[in-house]
């Protein structure tokens, strides 16, 4: 997983959360809605120290986008016209920064997981800082239009061993739709004209 000049993530664990949705409000749905996450622990290399350049953590996040993303398509039979929603979370052991998990997901973290799923809009994302066990909520919105209200939603993600103090867990998830029997108006998926861009701007 090591791209040009950036660091290699040193996974330790990885995991994969699947879900299936069939009914809600006690109403079956024709089309489950499949939410899947894909989860790492990796070591944080900045823990313990205070630099002004998160330029590492900021590469590494490319290989590793790579990596999740692909391994996200999997689940969904490697074809990323599947996908529909996405988002991103890092929880930061106690001994990193809350900027080292904005820095580990930024782009090329999110330019990897958008050329990887076809998509076009910026991503949702959630950073904490955790104990072992701790949970996250993964934003979730449609990959090509924020403005789809039917797809915001959340999936929520632990692993019981992790982080360390030292580490870093970061997610990546994507759905195969809206949530089930979406009803609170705003534009629609099938009323997008054109896409979201995310225009991304060399430093």
């Amino acid at each position: 997983m090591r791209g040009k000049g950036a660091m290699k993530p040193a996974i330790r664990k990885m995991a994969v959360l699947t879900e299936e949705l069939m009914m809600e409000a006690g109403r079956k749905s024709s089309k489950p809605l499949r939410r899947v996450a894909v989860i790492v622990a990796i070591r944080n290399p900045l823990v313990g120290r205070f630099s002004r350049s998160l330029k590492s953590l900021i590469e590494m996040g490319g290989p590793l986008g790579v990596f999740m993303a692909g391994r996200l398509l999997e689940e969904f039979g490697r074809d990323a016209g599947v996908t529909d929603s996405y988002g991103k979370a890092v929880i930061v052991g106690q001994l990193g920064e809350i900027e080292h998990g904005h820095a580990i997901v930024t782009r090329p973290f999110g330019s990897s997981v958008r050329g990887a799923l076809s998509a076009t809009a910026w991503m949702c994302s959630n950073v904490k800082r955790g104990v072992m066990g701790a949970k996250v909520d993964v934003p979730l919105a449609y990959k090509n239009a924020l403005a789809v209200r039917s797809h915001y939603d959340t999936m929520e993600v632990s692993l019981s061993d992790a982080p360390f103090e030292d580490e870093l867990v970061v997610i990546l998830a994507a759905t195969n739709g809206g949530r089930l029997h979406a009803r609170t108006g705003g534009l629609r998926k099938q009323d997008v004209m054109g896409h979201d861009v995310y225009v991304d701007k060399a430093k």
